[in-house]
């Protein structure tokens, strides 16, 4: 008896069904789906669009990180020359104070090895790097 029960409630629910679609008029359901395709163009479009811009906005950020990048690793070339050639004019200047026994040039040489230790070689290179790229800009993307 659940099966007959089960077999009418189909038969009414397909009636139902089939009735509700031949109410439709042809060109009412052409339009919809016409205005659903097209709908689905300019979402595919704009989405697109999206992608592109984000593609090149990512193309600018990396190309920012690079140049720093380039950037910093001449910085810390010519800054560590620089260093390198300080210390060893400093050294120089100790090594003839030693030789000449005076106490003076010894005791100015330590004087600049030390002053030179205390300075941070990349103390230049942050004020220099905030004039150039700064990452509130990424967030602006």
């Amino acid at each position: 008896m659940g099966e007959k029960h089960s077999l009418i409630e189909y038969k009414n629910n397909k009636k139902a069904i089939t009735k509700g679609i031949t109410n439709l008029h042809p060109l009412f359901a052409l339009k919809e789906t016409i205005d659903k395709g097209i709908n689905l163009l300019k979402v595919r479009e704009q989405e697109t669009t999206k992608r592109h811009i984000i593609d090149k906005q990512a193309e600018v950020i990396i190309e920012k990180i690079r140049s720093e990048r380039d950037n910093f690793q001449l910085y810390i070339e010519e800054s560590f020359k620089e260093r390198a050639n300080n210390f060893d004019k400093c050294f120089e200047l100790l090594d003839k104070g030693i030789e000449n026994e005076d106490i003076s040039a010894v005791n100015a040489a330590v004087h600049l090895i030390t002053k030179q230790m205390e300075q941070d070689p990349l103390e230049n290179y942050t004020k220099i790097k905030s004039d150039f790229f700064s990452f509130d800009e990424i967030e602006q993307f």
